[in-house]
């Protein structure tokens, strides 16, 4: 054999390099199978994983940026809230509300006949840590033009204190032309504070 070998050095070469091939492609699939696939695989699930993680970061930069707009948010319903709280009046003050809707019924012309505070009908609308929050109905027989018990509505309806219409009723006077017959009820939201 050793003959053969040396009598052919390009025999000797090819060999050579076929056993090193050989060496090369057995090398290479161990490494493929018991090294390069499983970190493949693992690198495949932090790819995942990463996608995931970009979808999180841009998700808190968004939120990042809702931050001051959230707090604008949250001061306009503290604002709006303590407003409504200082809308709603004692009850004690039922007297301050009949003489106020009296005022308003004067500055738009309409004359009240009379004003009923329906206390009977008094019913809770809503309980908290300060009390009660009462719906108060206080009904009113007035007269006056439509011009002016529509500004009067207006104003009732858009007025600091926290009350509104509740149900009304405009007739024909038969006393006069210029003036129609009002019956309505205004429903005012008291607080009924607890007794501690």
């Amino acid at each position: 054999m050793n003959k053969i070998l040396a009598s052919h050095p390009d025999l000797i070469k090819k060999f050579g390099y076929l056993i090193l091939g050989l060496a090369v492609a057995i090398i290479f699939f161990i490494d493929y199978f018991l090294v390069l696939r499983p970190q493949l695989r693992a690198f495949s699930s932090l790819g995942a994983k990463a996608s995931g993680f970009t979808k999180d970061i841009k998700e808190t930069r968004l939120n990042l940026n809702r931050i001051d707009s959230l707090k604008a948010e949250i001061l306009t319903s503290q604002e709006k809230l303590g407003k409504a709280e200082r809308s709603i009046l004692p009850t004690a003050d039922t007297a301050v509300i009949t003489q106020h809707l009296l005022q308003l019924a004067e500055q738009y012309e309409v004359q009240v006949n009379q004003m009923t505070p329906a206390k009977e009908s008094e019913a809770i609308v809503l309980k908290s840590d300060q009390g009660e929050y009462l719906g108060l109905p206080i009904v009113i027989d007035a007269e006056g033009g439509y011009h002016n018990i529509g500004l009067f509505f207006d104003h009732i309806e858009n007025d600091e204190t926290f009350m509104s219409i509740q149900s009304f009723q405009i007739a024909h006077n038969p006393r006069t032309i210029k003036k129609h017959l009002l019956t309505m009820t205004v429903m005012v939201f008291v607080l009924k504070k607890d007794q501690k």
